[in-house]
């Protein structure tokens, strides 16, 4: 009886912190204050014995809340999305992963909208760094040698964190599931760099949006992990090529799906953009020690989340191209009829979500 009247405290701790952690900063110093009352009661969960655990996850709440808080908004490619430091979207990851560990799952059996909010930026967050490892090592402020280990530690922080997400979102309840894969997520999180961020660069906190977009991204990525009346995959990818930063999802993705029938290809972004540098080859010249490994012979995915030109995506096939791989397929959640009329993607086979015509901008600067 004692543990549950105690669970309700944290529960409203949690409606505390709805404001200010949903909307501005308004109203934050009132909420710890009363939060910090709240906590007098003295209830440790089991999970955590120590005594200062009130006060630590006081201060969690009060520095997610602050870093939250002063996330900016700005229009990128047409639409409204939230940016932050690349920093300091690193630290908002980590403290939402803690809380979800120290103060939702040992303390609440439904979700709120803090609780939904915290596994929606362990979504974005960690995609968001990944994001900025592939745009450390593109523009070479994380050294060759560390190249590879930063863009495959990156991706592992996101895959875990989509995980998670999916995890929250597919179960009605805090389940094992959900622990296990926050567990992976807080291991993968232990062996990240931060001295790979850069403290003034931006980064987007909340991820493009395309109409029906996780719907067509589930429907491809099972399409494309298929197998045939054998048993056998249809195509099974050696390596999977997003292309940063609109294809990161995506391709982690359809990795999900073959890992899902026991199969697990690597994953490896790469960075290609005619929007905002001046000269059209892609930044690839931090990865030579990946892509110097034997492509050839080896059947090769390359995902994008939105065919327009067929620019970019040509860019990177003509460098794939010149290491000799078996056979290259592309992915794409949408593709325009009209725009993407290049005639040396006709060599390719492609898996197309949708075909749809882009009226957007081509913009992708961050600019506040």
């Amino acid at each position: 009886m004692g543990n549950e009247k105690n669970r309700e405290t944290y529960r409203q701790i949690i409606r505390t912190f709805e404001g200010p952690l949903s909307s501005a900063h308004n109203g934050l110093e009132q909420a710890v204050s009363k939060a910090h009352m709240m906590f007098l009661g003295g209830f440790v969960p089991a999970e955590f014995p120590q005594s200062d655990y009130g006060k630590q996850v006081l201060r969690d709440l009060a520095d997610y809340a602050s870093l939250s808080a002063s996330r900016k908004k700005v229009e990128i490619a047409g639409a409204e999305r939230e940016i932050a430091t690349e920093t300091e979207a690193y630290q908002s990851l980590l403290l939402a992963t803690k809380l979800a560990e120290t103060l939702v799952l040992p303390n609440f059996h439904e979700k709120t909208d803090v609780s939904n909010k915290i596994f929606n930026d362990i979504h974005n967050l960690g995609l968001a760094y990944l994001h900025s490892i592939v745009s450390s090592v593109a523009q070479e402020y994380v050294e060759e040698e560390e190249a590879t280990n930063a863009k495959k530690g990156a991706v592992r922080v996101a895959s875990k964190g989509i995980r998670a997400y999916d995890s929250y979102h597919g179960s009605g309840e805090f389940d094992k599931q959900i622990r296990s894969d926050l567990k992976k997520l807080t291991r993968s999180l232990d062996r990240t760099e931060p001295n790979f961020l850069r403290p003034y660069e931006l980064v987007p906190t909340s991820q493009k949006q395309i109409y029906r977009g996780q719907e067509l991204m589930s429907a491809l990525a099972e399409k494309i992990a298929s197998v045939d009346n054998e048993g056998d995959f249809i195509f099974k990818p050696n390596i999977i090529f997003p292309i940063a930063q609109g294809g990161n999802e995506f391709g982690i993705r359809i990795a999900h799906a073959y890992q899902d029938k026991c199969y697990n290809p690597a994953v490896y972004p790469l960075l290609y953009s005619i929007k905002t540098r001046k000269h059209r080859m892609p930044r690839i010249s931090n990865d030579s020690r990946f892509l110097r490994r034997p492509l050839e012979g080896q059947d090769v995915l390359v995902v994008e989340d939105w065919v327009t030109t067929g620019n970019t995506l040509r860019g990177i096939l003509n460098e794939l191209e010149m290491r000799y791989p078996h056979e290259i397929r592309v992915a794409t959640i949408k593709r325009d009829p009209s725009q993407s009329k290049v005639p040396y993607l006709n060599n390719y086979k492609f898996y197309v979500g949708s075909w749809s015509k882009y009226k957007g901008s081509k913009t992708d600067t961050l600019r506040s």
